[in-house]
Order: structure tokens, then C-alpha cells, then sequence
């Protein structure tokens, strides 16, 4: 006998690993996570086996859990082997497996109930089993193999049942979702061909529903229709929508029933519901969302301010006039993703969506879509949604799909859960290109901060088929935050003379502004448009400063390190502490209208006293600046003007903001 080679495995760089799209086994999304638990727990203790050139005979899923976890490598088993021979491998390493002995089964989950605390919970967790699969295994005590009849028999959880209110009999065996799942793509969006009984979902449900005319009461019109038809007149028909109908789902899952109006799709929602209210799951349905007109937007959802920021961050709401507006104020987009911020708010265990972007123009409802199914995956919450509309299919990306044709016909479909998140699909579209200020002014409105950006070293935009969606703005550099930038780059520390001043305007750049039309926000165009501009910045060094970088971190994950935490200072600290003292509320002063109606309860002197501490702060900070000039100070504080001293409150009196820096590769 030819002794076979067999080499050793290999640590390998992921990256490196290929598979060709074509695995025929299928792992639920339950396996997947019980798999993806084992990894963390004992590691890769099974290698990935492979041909020569990397392709990937045995191990797909466990690689989809290693890029999930970040893993940079894994350990291959690299074959010299054919095509052929990569197939058979992969066909025999998913079908090739042992038998159970019931009742050694038990004795092993008996020891492990009774040797860990966390047994049950291990156990349901990394075989994917129910408490009562657990303790149906512990009851075996047959020490036989089964037969080929026992293996053959229905498990007690597929018992025939009957319906008490039509006497209908349910036989599980008799009705599977579909055999074979169709492969259906809607707009290039492939479903995997899964067999329904590999789908190992937690909830089953058995939809039946048919309405009956009634016979209308007689009328010359009545009696027209029913003799150009040749109908009676008593006559009545039965109309099914849904004939035995299985769909299966769980926890997670986002289910999107799509058809033709009039289809079905109400009613099975109407369903589903009713069967999730009697598993005793908790639900809320965004047509009972209904916010007062006079309610204002941050303060009516959330345990906190931080909740409510990055819930309205999550339905693309991050705006600061905007979450201080009113919901009267808000337009029919804005007002739509405020009631989704609502529901999810609610923390339900399922959320009902019907009628879903029905009335948006289509490209708010696919940038809905994308934040709807992002927030979804985030939180692991169950989602049922229904629309006529197919064009949100790709950003929505559901895990279930349903396809609700007239009559009870209904096509059914899951997607592959191993399948990797996609980009908003409008992105690819986007064209980035360089600019001047005055192209992009109208869309400077919508910035929190002025409009205007002084000392502009480069503009860019963001245009889709000519609309104008985003922009980003570099400025040139002077002694603005000096400190916390000498602290990590010390070669910019100097700025006090005329050669240091020349080499920071000429390296380092500042990202002063970054819009986003509010229609796209909350679907990563602010990351693309910092990503793909910052080499074009023409800097060694960018850098910026930003409050809302800690509810929403897009600098960060477009690849800008987070170096820092600018406080507040002590003569901050001392205004605010003086501003109290005199019966003011800091916090207020970031109101125009609030600080001036403050300054002006104050006498001549204490007027004085505090324009003293607002130069101080002013002119150290913003001396240098064009826009805030020393002269420019002294004409404002010297007049004493109640809005020129508001506008310098809001200006120093500043709130935590975030310091990032990207550095230009060599």
C-alpha cells in the first residue's frame, strides 16, 4: 500500500484565501453564530483545506467567522490536488458523518449539566439546541443504534395537529416552505438556492386565510351587474390569499413581503403579528407611531441625551437644527425617519413596518432602507416590513424575502447568512471631484456652524447625476489648537515666527467642514468623502477637531486616528463659573437669544468683568484668525453690543471635541 502524503498546516494570510461562490452546504444563521462561539472560545482548531493555489475545498464557513473576527490568519491544509478532486473533497467533508448514540448523548449532556454552571446555556448555545431538545436527549436510555425506522420517525415536535376553530389537520411533514428555494434575483440581487429543511429556524407558522363575498342586498344596479355576468344574485365565492402557507424565521431576521397592491401583504402582516403576540413577544408597528407637532425632536426619545443623539444618527437625523426642531417643522423625509427613530426606541422585540417608503421619492427610500437594515443587524431586532415597492430590495438586503403574487400563490425566499455587508447601492454612483466654495455655498446651510469657512485651501463635492449631495473642506492652519497638535506632531510646535508659521500652512491641513444633504445622510457618504479625499488634500499632515465624533465616529472609519480630547480650559472654566455666579446658566449661553437676554440683567461692571474673560479666551484662541482678528475683538467688546457678545459667549464657551489626524503615507 502506497503510503499517502499528507502536509502539515500552514499559517496563512487571509487575505490570500479564494472561494469560488459554489459551496453547496449551507449553514442557519443559529449554526453560524454556534460556530462562530467555538472559534472564540477553543480557537481554529480544524484547518481550512485547500488546492495548491489557495482555493477552498473544506473550511468556507469557518472563514467567513475568521474575517468576521478579524482574524489577519488561519491555519490551511494546502493539497496538490486537481479541480476534480477539490470538489469530491468538499462533497465528502459536508456529507460524510457519524451517528449518535442516543443514550450516550444523554450521558454526556447529564455530565455536563452537572459539572458546569453554564452547561445548559453551552450547550443551547453551541449545538443550536432548544431546553426542549435538551431535555428530550436526556431521557433516552437505550444504549442500541437507532434503527433505520426510529431515524425515520417525525421527532414529537412535528406531530400532526389539528386547528380547533376549522378543524383543519396540519401534517409538518406535508408542508415545507419549498423544497428547493428558487434562485430569484431582483435587480442583480441573488437569493442562495437553501433547502427548507436546512433552514433550522425558531419560529414556524402556518398561514391560512380565504375571504367570502356576501351576498349585497337587491338593487336595480345589483340586479344589472348580476344578469351581464349570468350570476345569481345569492351567490357567493370563496377568495384564498394564503393555502397552507409555512413560513418559518427567527430572532433577527428581516423579513421583507413585497407584491402587487391588493396581493396579500397586509394580511400576513396582520398574521404575523398575531402569532408573535401569542409567543409572547413584545411588538410596536410604526403606523401607531404618532408624535405631537409641538414635539421637539431630541428630547422625545431616548433614556439620555447620548441614546437619543445616536438613535437620530442611526435614521440619518444627526443634524443640530434639525434635532432642535420641532416635528411640525420637519419635512415629510425628516418626519418619516423621526417615527422610525421613535420605533426603535420602543425596544421591542419585533417591529411591523407596512406601506414601507410608500410615499418617498425613491432615492430617501433606499437611503432608508440602508439605515433601516443596518440598525437592524446592529441591535439583533427582529423586523417584519411590507411594500409594493422592489427598488429598495438591495439597500434593505432582508434575510427573508416574500414575494406575495394574487390568488394564495407565494414565492419564498432566504438569503445566503453568511453573506458579507454591502455598500449603500447609490454610492458606487457618486462622482467626487475638486471645486470652489461659492459651488457648494448652498449646501453650507446646512452646516451647524456658519456658513462661511475662512482661510479655504481646498473644496470638494459630492455629485449624483448632477444633484449635489456632500462637500468637504480643507483649511490652511495657524495657531488654532497649537497645543494639543505641538503635544503629538513637536516638528509643528514652533509657530511664533515667520518660517514655522510658513512650514504648518504648508503641511498640515484642516478639515473644517464636512456636509452631507440631508437627504443621504446616515449611509457613509461622509466616510467615502473624507476617505477618497484626504490624499487629495496636498498635506503631510491633516487634522481635525469635532463634537459630534463621538456619536457618530465617520472620521475614524475613514481611516483618521483619534489622538486626543480637547477639554474645556481653566479660564473657560472660570467664565463658566462666573457667568453662574451672576445668574446665568452656561449651558444657555449657546442660545443667541438666551445669552443676550443674560447680558442684558447685568450692570456696567459686571458688563465689564465679563468682556474682560471673554477677550482673554477670545484672543488667545482666535487672535491669529482673519475671521476673529484682534481688532475685529476689540470693536465688538468695546461696543458691548448684546449680539456681539452672545456670538463670542457661544464661540468660547466650548463643549468636549474629539482631535484626529491622518498622515499622509511616504
Amino acid at each position: 500500500m502506497s503510503e499517502v502524503q499528507i502536509p502539515g498546516p500552514e499559517l496563512v494570510d487571509i487575505g490570500l484565501l479564494k472561494t469560488d461562490g459554489k459551496n453547496p452546504n449551507f449553514m442557519s444563521k443559529s449554526k453560524l453564530a454556534a460556530l462562530e462561539e467555538s472559534i472564540k472560545r477553543w480557537g481554529f482548531a480544524i484547518p481550512i483545506i485547500t488546492n495548491k493555489d489557495l482555493l477552498v475545498a473544506d473550511g468556507e464557513q469557518r472563514l467567513s467567522i475568521a474575517k468576521k473576527l478579524g482574524m489577519p490568519k488561519v491555519p490551511v491544509v494546502r493539497l496538490p490536488v486537481g479541480e476534480v478532486d477539490r470538489r469530491l473533497i468538499r462533497q465528502v467533508m459536508n456529507k460524510l458523518k457519524g451517528e449518535h448514540i442516543e443514550s450516550r448523548d444523554a450521558e454526556e449532556f447529564k455530565f455536563i449539566l452537572e459539572q458546569s454552571e453554564k452547561g445548559r446555556q453551552d450547550l443551547s448555545k453551541l449545538l443550536v439546541l432548544r431546553d426542549r431538545q435538551i431535555d428530550l436527549a436526556l431521557n433516552k436510555n437505550s444504549d442500541s443504534r437507532p434503527s433505520k425506522n426510529a431515524r425515520s420517525k417525525a421527532p414529537e415536535s412535528e406531530i400532526a395537529v389539528k386547528c380547533p376553530k376549522c378543524q383543519y389537520v396540519f401534517q409538518p411533514g406535508q408542508h415545507k416552505a419549498i423544497d428547493f428555494l428558487c434562485k430569484v434575483e431582483f435587480e442583480k440581487l441573488p437569493f442562495q438556492n437553501i433547502p427548507a429543511d436546512s433552514l433550522n429556524k425558531d419560529f414556524n407558522v402556518l398561514v391560512n386565510v380565504a375571504f367570502e363575498t356576501t351576498p349585497p342586498d337587491v338593487s336595480e344596479r345589483v340586479v344589472a351587474v348580476a344578469h351581464s355576468f349570468g350570476l345569481g344574485i345569492d351567490e357567493s365565492r370563496i377568495f384564498p390569499v394564503f393555502s397552507n402557507f409555512v413560513f418559518r424565521f427567527s430572532k433577527g431576521d428581516l423579513t421583507y413581503i413585497t407584491g402587487d397592491s391588493g396581493s396579500g401583504k397586509t394580511v400576513l402582516l396582520a398574521k404575523l403579528r398575531e402569532y408573535c403576540l401569542e409567543q409572547k413577544l413584545t411588538v410596536a408597528c410604526l403606523s401607531e407611531e404618532s408624535p405631537r407637532e409641538d414635539e421637539r425632536v431630541v428630547e422625545s426619545l431616548g433614556a439620555n441625551i447620548s441614546d437619543a443623539m445616536s438613535l437620530l444618527s442611526t435614521v440619518g437625523l444627526s443634524e443640530a437644527f434639525i434635532m432642535l426642531a420641532e416635528y411640525k417643522h420637519l419635512s415629510d423625509g425628516q418626519r418619516y425617519r423621526y417615527r422610525l427613530a421613535k420605533l426603535f426606541a420602543r425596544r421591542t422585540d419585533i417591529i411591523f413596518i407596512d406601506e414601507f417608503c410608500a410615499t418617498l421619492d425613491r432615492e430617501m427610500a433606499k437611503v432608508i432602507s440602508y439605515n433601516l437594515q443596518r440598525y437592524l443587524r446592529k441591535t439583533g431586532l427582529t423586523a417584519f416590513v411590507a411594500s409594493t415597492h422592489k427598488d429598495v430590495i438591495e439597500d434593505l438586503d432582508p434575510d427573508i424575502l416574500v414575494l406575495k403574487l394574487f390568488g394564495d400563490s407565494v414565492n419564498l425566499c432566504y438569503a445566503d447568512p453568511a453573506r458579507q455587508p454591502r455598500q449603500f447601492s447609490l454610492t458606487k454612483h457618486m462622482h467626487i471631484e475638486s471645486c470652489i466654495s461659492k459651488d457648494v455655498k448652498e449646501l453650507l446651510k446646512f452646516h451647524y456652524l456658519s456658513s462661511e469657512s475662512a482661510a479655504c485651501a481646498r473644496v470638494f463635492r459630492m455629485t449624483l447625476n448632477g444633484e449635489l449631495v456632500g462637500c468637504i473642506i480643507y483649511n490652511t492652519i495657524s495657531s488654532l489648537d497649537s497645543g494639543i497638535r505641538a503635544k503629538f506632531f513637536p516638528e509643528y510646535r514652533d509657530i511664533k515666527n515667520l518660517e514655522g508659521t510658513q512650514i504648518v500652512n504648508t503641511e498640515v491641513r484642516r478639515i473644517s467642514r464636512v456636509v452631507i444633504n440631508p437627504k443621504y445622510r446616515g449611509v457613509g457618504l461622509a466616510e467615502k468623502l473624507v476617505r477618497d479625499t484626504l490624499p487629495l488634500a496636498g498635506a503631510k499632515l491633516v487634522e481635525t477637531v469635532a463634537a459630534m465624533a463621538k456619536y457618530n465616529p465617520f472620521f475614524e472609519r475613514a481611516g483618521m486616528r483619534l489622538l486626543g480630547i480637547l477639554n474645556i480650559n481653566k479660564d473657560q472654566l472660570e467664565l463658566k463659573t462666573r457667568i453662574k455666579e451672576l445668574g446665568g446658566n452656561p449651558d444657555l449661553m449657546y442660545s443667541s437669544r438666551e445669552a443676550k437676554r443674560f447680558y442684558t440683567t447685568l450692570t456696567p461692571e459686571q458688563k465689564q468683568e465679563l468682556t474682560k474673560l471673554v477677550f482673554k479666551i477670545a484672543g488667545h484662541r482666535f487672535a491669529s484668525q482673519t475671521q476673529y482678528g484682534k481688532t475685529h475683538l476689540m470693536q465688538i467688546l468695546r461696543a458691548g453690543t448684546e449680539d456681539g457678545v452672545a456670538a463670542l459667549l457661544k464661540l468660547v464657551l466650548l463643549t468636549e471635541k474629539y482631535y484626529l489626524t491622518w498622515e499622509r503615507p511616504d
